[in-house]
């Protein structure tokens, strides 16, 4: 049953901080615990909760209680593919015209003395050249079967500035299944539309615990490959230059 709780604490917020949760509860309590802990900047946390069995969803109800302080909008809600819960988290953003910052439920955010990693991500994106932010830990480089070399962001730690969400939206949904390379992809849009990629120098400590664990089975070797070939026809790169 899908349902929403939306639980406000009496501070303002002008950032958005979205992450999609399903069936992951150890690696997402320390996520979310070391989120909350972490930054003193006020936001609003939307959490996209996915059908689960081990306990994530009793676990997201209490969230409010745990944390009086934070606002909360929860959403439960059956969804095909992870990227229907990145978009959902999108639209909330675009509806509420807030920046986003797009977060996994297995990324691990330390606590710095007289340092808060959102605020400087805040800031960094005031930048108007600013497409992208992103903590050390989330930059990555493509390789050819993409563009070789070519600078992008991770999905699981990326800061997303109103005026970027204004321009692009979210994810691409015609993605294939597996949505390998959709963060490679929202990146290279960025930058296509004259935009640059910074980053911060806070490092945060990304598990990959779920949704690579299967990584290296047959299918999923085969949705790289025609989410990587979807990537080069879709921007006329490699075999389709010019094309």
């Amino acid at each position: 049953m899908d349902l929403t709780f939306q639980c406000y604490s009496m501070n303002e917020y002008d950032i958005i901080i979205g992450l999609p949760i399903c069936n992951d509860l150890e690696s997402g309590i320390k996520a979310i615990e070391s989120i909350v802990h972490s930054t003193r900047t006020n936001f609003k946390f939307v959490i996209v909760v996915g059908d689960s069995t081990d306990g994530t969803e009793e676990y997201c109800k209490l969230l409010p209680k745990l944390f009086n302080w934070v606002n909360f909008e929860i959403i439960f809600k059956h969804t095909r593919t992870p990227l229907d819960a990145y978009n959902i988290i999108f639209d909330k953003a675009i509806e509420e015209q807030k920046d986003l910052y797009l977060v996994q439920s297995d990324v691990i955010h330390f606590r710095l003395y007289k340092r808060d990693w959102l605020f400087e991500m805040k800031e960094l994106s005031k930048n108007e050249d600013c497409g992208l932010v992103a903590p050390l830990g989330a930059i990555r480089q493509s390789g050819p079967s993409y563009i070789d070399g070519f600078t992008w962001i991770g999905g699981w730690a990326c800061y997303i500035p109103l005026r970027t969400l204004n321009l692009i939206g979210g994810y691409d949904i015609k993605y294939p299944k597996g949505n390998y390379g959709v963060d490679i992809d929202y990146s290279y849009n960025v930058v296509q539309k004259g935009l640059k990629i910074y980053h911060i120098d806070y490092w945060v400590q990304h598990h990959m615990i779920n949704s690579r664990e299967h990584d290296n089975h047959p299918d999923n070797e085969k949705h790289k490959k025609e989410c990587a070939k979807y990537f080069r026809k879709k921007w006329k790169v490699g075999e389709f230059n010019g094309k």
